[in-house]
């Protein structure tokens, strides 16, 4: 089931799949427990006993941030088909947008290495920023402001740069809707060592450069054979003999 974007502002969207009886006899569906998501409803309806059910879905705020993943199971009661699974997925716009999303530290920063980090707010009201911390304490994260606008500024504790890999840096907020945030953090990993070329002879290739027949791949070795063998020859001074002719014996 798919909602498509969904707008912030929207109060209320609704999606219905219909389910009927079909060759396999009555219906007798129930709706599975299923793990709850924010901002959507699921409800089962009885249209006609057996036969006809409908399964509405209705996202409603206050939603996600910015992503409407759920799954359902039916239990269709139905002992061929019976069991159903039914994804659901939809786009949100985001209430808090962090900027930039993704940090990246060099794997060598240089000295006095600094990044700033803004939110900012899908919402007619405003919103601060508490607190930040990051998941690797050779990262420090300290709350300012600059030109009147919240930032969060993260610095290296030391000359020493973190060990390459993922962390991330968890922004709280006086928002009751997203008190929350993570944006993730990599530091630079070194380039994979260059595989060395291999020296290997790959089949012979056609003019075309496409991999030749079996028969053509004969030929060209055959030809190639005959410019080694003159090669040699013009090397050693020697003359090629007479080739017999076609149903003439050799002396």
């Amino acid at each position: 089931m798919n909602f498509g974007r969904i707008s912030r502002s929207s109060t209320e969207t609704t999606k219905t799949i219909a389910l009927g009886r079909g060759d396999a006899g009555p219906l007798s569906p129930k709706l599975l427990p299923f793990k709850e998501t924010k901002g959507l409803e699921v409800n089962l309806r009885e249209i006609e006993p057996g036969e006809k059910y409908s399964l509405e879905f209705t996202a409603r705020p206050p939603f996600e941030n910015n992503t409407l993943r759920a799954k359902v199971q039916l239990d269709t009661g139905v002992p061929e088909d019976p069991s159903l699974i039914i994804p659901i997925y939809g786009s949100i716009a985001p209430r808090v947008t962090a900027r930039p999303s993704r940090i990246v530290v060099p794997e060598k920063p240089r000295s006095g290495w600094k990044q700033s980090v803004r939110l900012a707010w899908d919402t007619p009201e405003a919103h601060k920023i508490i607190s930040a911390t990051v998941s690797d304490p050779t990262i420090v994260a300290r709350v300012g402001e600059t030109g009147g606008a919240q930032e969060v500024v993260l610095a290296l504790a030391s000359a020493q740069a973190p060990a390459s890999g993922s962390y991330m840096l968890t922004i709280v907020t006086d928002d009751a809707e997203m008190p929350q945030l993570s944006v993730p953090i990599n530091v630079g990993r070194p380039a994979p060592p260059r595989r060395k070329q291999s020296t290997a002879k790959g089949p012979p290739r056609a003019g075309n450069g496409k991999t030749p027949t079996k028969q053509e791949a004969k030929a060209m070795q055959a030809a190639e054979a005959a410019k080694r063998a003159k090669a040699n020859r013009r090397a050693n001074g020697s003359k090629p003999t007479a080739k017999p002719s076609i149903g003439a014996k050799p002396n």
